[in-house]
């Protein structure tokens, strides 16, 4: 596009427009025949306009012929605002490269006149951040695309015409007055997000979106909302009340996620700017069990066994469930040898992994505690105590003891007893039949009260087995 300040009655009048240069050569005769304008650029713009009569302002039409080679990007590049003036009509047709613009993204476009956009390749709209302009006209599949606010606020009767499959899509559409919105035969949209309906004319002529575009990506093939593989979505846009929305712009959305875990936030933005955001929850890796060195755990028989303390499971994704996660024992061990130990770990996305350890029952030693009477008891069988008495029964004990303390048993095996020859006795007397461990010896005092005089066979027991017996008397 181009710069204009147009003079008339130049035979030849040059001026810089935007990187473009201006020739205006009237007829000869300055009679009411076409005259031919060039622009020349890196775009190879061919215009074509009239100047009718000296003296007269006339309207000018800058026109894109196909077969010229148009570069990808801005048809005409400036940094600052691109301005037309006296009246012009701006007309773009036929844009054949893969991604034309009116001028670069950003930049602000006014039109003092009308601007016409026709036979734009598809996927080609023309794009402008600000436009101001009086009339905006688009016709045979034309796309004009306003990322920021179209403004109509010179004169009364402005308007925006579509027909022929055209589409005027703008942020915002600001209008001073009012603005009449017309379409032709065949189908076209005129669609706004930000507007003020009161200045429509009529109110219902363009479509509202403000709404951002959504996803569709499969159903979680995990559990709470976890998937189990990378997924790929699919947006569409919407609009409000109803309307499909102005198309979702492809290179402003992401359809996959890079990587697993809860942050894989995708966005997505239609032609309008208006966004869409989808969450997906993705875990990729199963858990993980780490089982005891060498895989085996050693365990005394008749010892309390925790197969889940033996085991760490982790999962640094979704998170271990402790609910379906833990071991089992298979077998009995209260048998010795060896057993296994099966594990499973479930993250909260369903994953899970297996793994197994031993845990080895060793057998319980033999005992062979063997015991030795202390005095005042004779290992002989010679001592007699004074019925009723309390009679201390100590004795040394060697070897391994299969219970956790020895037991006492006497029994009266004769009426009979020989004349007293021992005199220690103690006051307490022993309750149950444990001995107790004190001094380095194990003693029980064995109160003979209630008991009748006789001779009596005294034994220490190691559980049910005798490690050690003699007699008493008492009289």
């Amino acid at each position: 596009m181009f710069s204009l300040l147009r003079r008339t009655r130049a035979a030849i009048i040059a001026m810089a427009a935007i990187g473009a240069l201006l020739v205006l050569t009237p007829s000869a005769s300055g009679a009411d025949t076409p005259a031919t304008i060039t622009i020349t650029d890196q775009a190879s713009c061919e215009a074509v306009g009239g100047i009718w009569a000296p003296d007269v302002s006339v309207p000018i039409k800058c026109q894109l012929r196909a077969g010229h080679t148009v570069p990808t990007g801005a048809v005409v590049t400036s940094t600052a605002p691109l301005q037309i003036f006296g009246g012009a009509i701006v007309e773009v047709q036929d844009l054949t490269a893969p991604s034309v613009e009116i001028s670069e993204f950003g930049n602000h476009l006014t039109v003092t006149g009308t601007l016409h956009v026709e036979w734009l390749t598809t996927g080609s709209p023309v794009v402008v951040n600000e436009l101001d302009v009086r009339t905006l006209s688009a016709y045979r599949d034309a796309r004009v695309l306003v990322t920021g606010t179209a403004r109509f606020g010179w004169y009364a009767g402005n308007s925006i015409y579509a027909n022929n499959f055209a589409e005027v899509l703008m942020r915002r559409l600001s209008v001073d007055t009012s603005i009449n919105v017309s379409y032709g035969t065949t189908t076209a949209l005129v669609a706004v997000c930000e507007f003020d309906p009161t200045r429509l004319s009529p109110a219902s002529s363009v479509k509202k979106d403000c709404v951002g575009p959504v996803a569709t990506v499969g159903d979680p093939d995990g559990d709470n909302g976890w998937h189990k593989s990378l997924q790929t979505v699919t947006w569409a846009d919407q609009g409000d009340d109803g309307f499909a929305g102005v198309g979702v712009d492809a290179q402003a959305c992401e359809t996959s996620a890079a990587s697993e875990g809860e942050a894989g936030e995708l966005r997505c933005a239609d032609l309008l700017g208006n966004t869409g955001s989808v969450t997906l929850k993705i875990d990729l890796s199963d858990p993980t069990t780490t089982l005891p060195a060498d895989g085996v755990v050693p365990l005394a028989k008749g010892t309390p066994f925790d197969p889940d303390a033996h085991v760490i499971f982790a999962d640094t994704v979704s998170g271990i469930d402790p609910a379906r996660t833990g071991c089992t024992v298979t077998g009995d061990l209260g048998q010795a040898g060896d057993h296994t130990v099966d594990c499973t770990a479930v993250d909260l996305a369903g994953r899970q992994a297996t793994a197994s350890y031993t845990v080895r029952v060793e057998e319980d030693e033999a005992p062979d505690a063997e015991a030795s009477f202390r005095p005042p008891i004779n290992a002989d069988g010679s001592s007699v105590f004074k019925q009723k008495s309390t009679v201390p029964v100590k004795v040394t004990i060697t070897g391994t003891l299969g219970s956790a303390a020895p037991t006492f048993r006497a029994t009266r095996v004769s009426a009979a007893a020989g004349t007293v020859n021992e005199t220690t006795v103690v006051a307490s007397t022993t309750t149950g039949t444990d001995f107790r461990w004190a001094d380095g010896q194990w003693i029980y005092n064995w109160s003979t009260r209630d008991l009748a005089t006789g001779t009596y066979t005294i034994e220490v027991l190691d559980g049910t087995t005798v490690i050690a017996t003699t007699t008493v008397g008492l009289r």
